[in-house]
């Protein structure tokens, strides 16, 4: 990000988890970040790892469903901007990375046995295809597109052969979207 963009820039990490993403963004960047995720015992996690790694005022963990916490903050931002004229929009530019669970359950029985017992389901398993989770954060993101900064930046992790049918989707709500894949590392 360029410095004049830097002030009116927000991030949020959709499934937080551990907080690893999210503490990462907000340490590199000095940018506020909105940690998020629906299992309440995982923030308490992310903020107990947060708490000595990063300022407690460049973090701020909610509890909910996808983007559900991130558009009640800007419902709210858009009711004092509207009751505050003077007052600008802060925000310009949105981040999101969301690291979702994307795996199938055909995908889930083909994991080393330590991943299948230990980690929880609801983090790697999502539908027939997947991509349940990220089909519902878009749709999220669709229907609230008018509360949203104007630049809106989604990154998300997926498995390589969900490709063609992610971008589809994306492409299918978002008709202007640029899409960029980029091969993780082996």
């Amino acid at each position: 990000l360029q410095d004049k963009n830097k002030e009116s820039t927000l991030i949020a990490d959709i499934g937080t988890g551990s907080g690893a993403i999210a503490i990462t963004l907000a340490a590199e960047t000095q940018l506020p970040v909105i940690a998020i995720d629906i299992d309440s015992q995982a923030l308490e996690v992310a903020k107990r790892n947060a708490k000595n790694l990063i300022p407690e005022h460049l973090i701020d963990f909610q509890c909910g469903n996808l983007a559900q916490p991130l558009i009640s903050i800007f419902k709210t931002i858009q009711s004092q901007h509207k009751t505050h004229t003077s007052s600008t929009f802060p925000f310009k530019t949105l981040i999101i990375a969301a690291n979702l669970p994307y795996l199938t359950e055909s995908k889930m029985e083909t994991l080393q046995p330590e991943v299948q017992k230990f980690e929880p389901r609801l983090a790697l398993v999502a539908g027939i295809d997947g991509l349940d989770a990220y089909w519902e954060l878009f749709g999220q993101l669709r229907t609230h597109r008018s509360l949203l900064p104007p630049e809106l930046n989604v990154f998300i992790e997926i498995d390589p052969e969900q490709r063609l049918g992610c971008e589809k989707f994306i492409l299918r709500h978002f008709q202007e979207a640029n899409i960029t894949v980029l091969t993780d590392l082996p």
